[in-house]
């Protein structure tokens, strides 16, 4: 398309060159012609003239000094000196005193002497009438002359514009040298090239607007020269019936003749002049469109290239992508396998420990049972003591009735010990279990939350981890009072990191409020099973331990609502983050800014005092500094700064407008 459009531009460019060149020399040929008749008329007046009387040959006389007035330097007309007319005036004097003196020798009569008075003051009058129509004549001349040079400057004007137009292309034709050097060096700005090549077609356009618009200044140009050419035909048709009044000669002619001829001659030769130096820029700018297509070949097959490199480069970057993506599934595949493993372990493990527990229930059972048959025994015995004593049986039925009885007691003994014996192999083994089963429950939680949750997830792995902490959560808030402090901090690590995953699902996190509740009522106030051996007092929200303190504290402030509790968590956090350095960086490490953020509101303030000054220790300066102004900097925070102000300044404002609407405003007004 755009090689059909150059061709176009060039077949326009040389019609409209055509064109002028003809309008041109029709021109031409009508000066000419105009000139011809000029020259034919003037023959004939000066013909006519050259039988008139004396008193118009001394006219003439008159009329050929003044249009004999030498050419000027610049090509003007030098003004006739005020002697020219003193001359003629002492002339007509002279004529005067000739025809005075005559009369008065020729006759002595008063009434001759009268007729040559008014003779000679005729023949005065009729000198002053010529003076006055030469001096017309003469300014008209002037008027013509003047309108040559005007044209004249014009052409000039012509040939100045032809020459800008000839910079302007050969400026053309260096910034397409200069486009196409480029073209070689860069190819990685391909955008902005086309953007250059737009930009050069709008000056095309712009130029053939221009060239268009000095198409009809041209034309303009022309009509206003028809209309001069009308004039000055007016002009001569005044001229002729002047020069027929009063009847020049063939030398003021002839000279005006070989000046108008010099004037053509010239004017011709300028001409010539233009006609070749449009043929030149005619040339230069069908060198300038082939210089153009080529530079668009070039474009086009440089395009070319880059497009088949490009897709080559996408077909490499898609292989590798799907040689990524099929590696990443075969280890979601791997580690899925062994989650299932290590939640069939789980399973395995508790199934077994839950018959440990169902027989220890049946020992217990069978032991309480023993226990109440020697109670029964010994009654048993006892009565029939008593019935010895009352009956006064013989010697050897009390003995024989003793030895019964302690038979059966050493029986009873032996069942009992037997049975104790029994339950403590199975106490030592269930204990043992339960032992072995906290450390794979630790090792895995701890595995799970420092590998795994910390890590960012994608939205498929996102509903599948809500999902599986649903099933979990509530087995972990039975588990929590009956974990040891060994195993304590890999379950809290667990139990923080679903928590930061599940504040993202409102629907969720609603379903598990009650289990959620548990497990901060078990860290706040922790109970401890006998046989662990340890203080209430040292456990989870009161450790000694700081790492188990902070994630008991935000593990808490997302699971409780009582505000007595939180403001003594927020009290316990303040004291640690304002003594501890580990412990800001645990805070930033789990998320700790995007956790007390939902207090920042205006509906508790003594929540929002607390969050405030928590935000406000973080952003002094110390260690954490940076790390905090980078999660500071969201999109929630600052809705919720906006909002806690404008809270503060329009605390009624709230009722008429929506929260959406308000979000987007505030955060508007922050940015």
């Amino acid at each position: 398309m755009r090689l059909d459009s150059h061709v176009i531009r060039t077949h326009a460019h040389t019609a409209r060159g055509k064109m002028q060149r003809g309008k041109k020399e029709v021109v031409k040929e009508r000066v000419k012609q105009s000139n011809l008749d000029l020259h034919s008329d003037l023959s004939l007046s000066a013909l006519a003239s050259s039988n008139s009387c004396g008193s118009l040959s001394v006219r003439s006389s008159r009329n050929a000094a003044v249009l004999a007035s030498p050419k000027t330097a610049k090509g003007g007309v030098q003004r006739l000196p005020p002697t020219s007319f003193s001359t003629s005036n002492q002339l007509g004097d002279s004529c005067s005193s000739d025809t005075d003196q005559e009369s008065t020798s020729g006759g002595g009569t008063d009434r001759e002497g009268r007729k040559k008075e008014a003779h000679s003051s005729e023949h005065r009058v009729e000198l002053q009438q010529v003076c006055a129509e030469l001096l017309a004549i003469r300014d008209n001349m002037k008027d013509e002359v003047q309108a040559l040079l005007v044209r004249e400057d014009r052409i000039r004007q012509m040939a100045t514009d032809i020459t800008v137009r000839e910079e302007e292309i050969v400026q053309r034709d260096e910034e397409v040298k200069e486009q196409e050097v480029e073209m070689s060096q860069r190819q990685e700005e391909m955008k902005t090239r086309e953007e250059e090549i737009q930009r050069r077609e709008e000056e095309m356009s712009r130029r053939e607007d221009e060239a268009k618009r000095r198409e009809l200044e041209m034309k303009a140009k022309e009509e206003e020269i028809k209309t001069r050419e009308e004039k000055l035909k007016q002009r001569e048709e005044r001229a002729k019936k002047e020069h027929e009044k009063l009847g020049t000669r063939e030398e003021d002619l002839t000279q005006r003749e070989k000046l108008l001829r010099e004037r053509e001659t010239e004017i011709s030769a300028r001409e010539m002049g233009v006609t070749s130096r449009g043929e030149l820029l005619s040339g230069r700018e069908e060198r300038v469109v082939e210089m153009e297509r080529l530079a668009c070949e070039a474009h086009q097959s440089l395009v070319e290239c880059i497009e088949r490199e490009v897709e080559g480069r996408l077909g490499e970057v898609e292989g590798g992508q799907r040689e990524e993506l099929e590696r990443l599934g075969r280890e979601v595949r791997e580690k899925n396998r062994e989650l299932k493993r290590l939640r069939e372990c789980y399973n395995s493990v508790r199934k077994t420990n839950e018959n440990l527990k169902k027989e220890l229930k049946e020992a217990e059972e069978k032991r309480l049972k023993l226990q109440t048959q020697l109670s029964l025994s010994h009654n048993r015995l006892t009565a029939l003591q008593r019935k010895e004593d009352e009956a006064g049986t013989s010697h050897q039925t009390q003995l024989e009735g003793q030895r019964q009885l302690l038979a059966e007691v050493e029986a009873l003994k032996q069942q009992l010990i037997c049975s104790h014996q029994t339950d403590k192999r199975k106490t030592d083994h269930t204990s043992a279990t339960e032992g072995v089963c906290y450390e794979v429950l630790g090792a895995v939680l701890g595995w799970l939350g420092r590998g795994h949750l910390c890590q960012p997830l994608t939205p498929a792995q996102e509903t599948s981890l809500n999902q599986t902490s649903s099933k979990l959560l509530p087995s972990l808030a039975t588990l929590l009072p009956s974990l040891s402090s060994h195993h304590t901090l890999p379950a809290l690590e667990f139990l923080i990191w679903c928590l930061i995953h599940i504040s993202h699902d409102n629907k969720l996190k609603s379903s598990l409020s009650s289990t959620l509740r548990r497990i901060g009522d078990c860290l706040y106030k922790p109970m401890v099973a006998e046989e662990r051996g340890e203080k209430a007092a040292d456990l989870f929200i009161n450790s000694t331990n700081i790492h188990v303190r902070m994630l008991s504290c935000l593990v808490v402030l997302q699971t409780l609502t009582q505000v007595d509790c939180l403001a003594k968590v927020f009290e316990q956090l303040y004291e640690d983050l304002k003594e501890n350095q580990k412990a800001r960086e645990m805070f930033l490490l789990y998320r700790g800014v995007d956790c007390i953020l939902p207090y920042m509101r205006t509906s508790c303030r003594l929540l929002c005092t607390h969050t405030v000054n928590i935000y406000l220790f973080l952003s002094m300066e110390s260690g954490v500094m940076c790390q905090c102004e980078g999660r500071l900097g969201t999109r929630q925070w600052f809705s919720a700064c906006a909002s806690l102000l404008r809270g503060h300044s329009h605390p009624r404002e709230d009722e008429h407008h929506s929260a959406e609407t308000l979000k987007d405003q505030r955060y508007q007004r922050i940015v």
